[in-house]
């Protein structure tokens, strides 16, 4: 079987092969239709990926720029939450984002701890 190919498909296979990667053409062939065998193997996926993405909502489209900015979407949203679920959230979520979102100890937990370290030192160096 011949394979002919266009001029810019013959200047890829010729640099890949001055690079150094490969040797001839044949291995970059065999490269080629490795990772094409490779791909239509993972077709299933990437059709469920389609799939996904052309059911999504129009409101991610563009539209020419008529779409709001992200900011007013949110605000519109949260201006449609009950009063309730801003009543549950942390009055101090702002300050201590760290320790709701990572885990770490709270800022005025960590000063206590460290003032009891300090006052412990302070002691054991008065008795000894």
């Amino acid at each position: 079987m011949a394979i002919i190919l266009n001029p810019e498909q013959e200047r890829i296979v010729e640099a890949q092969i001055v690079s150094g990667r490969f040797h001839s053409v044949d291995e970059v062939l065999d490269q080629v239709f490795s990772v094409l065998q490779d791909s239509s193997a993972k077709g299933s996926v990437h059709e469920n990926q389609r799939e996904t993405i052309s059911a999504a909502p129009e409101s991610v489209a563009n539209d020419g720029g008529s779409e709001q900015p992200f900011w007013e979407r949110i605000t519109e949203r949260m201006k449609r939450l009950p009063p309730e679920v801003f009543d549950s959230l942390p009055r101090d979520g702002a300050s201590e984002h760290d320790h709701y979102l990572y885990g770490s100890p709270k800022r005025n937990q960590r000063r206590e701890i460290s003032d009891r370290r300090f006052c412990g030192y302070v002691l054991l160096d008065c008795f000894n």
